[in-house]
């Protein structure tokens, strides 16, 4: 199963990559951009079917490994299973 787990700043965290690339949109063209915020995001896949068990892994790795609680939070979404051409 594959899962994805989005990181974002929590509100009130400055975010000087978010706002220079804002910056940077507008310095060269685009539209004018109120807001830019920088995440990230980890694809993990794990086998199995259980949605809840593996779900619970996933949160179990974000709380110990992928995420600062005091800066940052996140959400976990189950991903379509994509299957290789052939």
């Amino acid at each position: 199963m594959l899962m994805r787990v989005v990181v974002t700043l929590k509100p009130g965290v400055q975010d000087p990559e978010g706002a220079t690339i804002a910056d940077s949109l507008q310095r060269t063209g685009f539209a004018p951009v109120n807001r830019v915020a920088v995440g990230r995001h980890f694809d993990i896949e794990i086998p199995g079917r259980d949605e809840d068990r593996i779900r619970r892994e996933v949160e179990r790795m974000c709380e110990s490994l992928l995420v600062n609680p005091v800066m940052e939070d996140y959400y976990i979404e189950r991903m379509p299973e994509v299957q290789p051409p052939g």
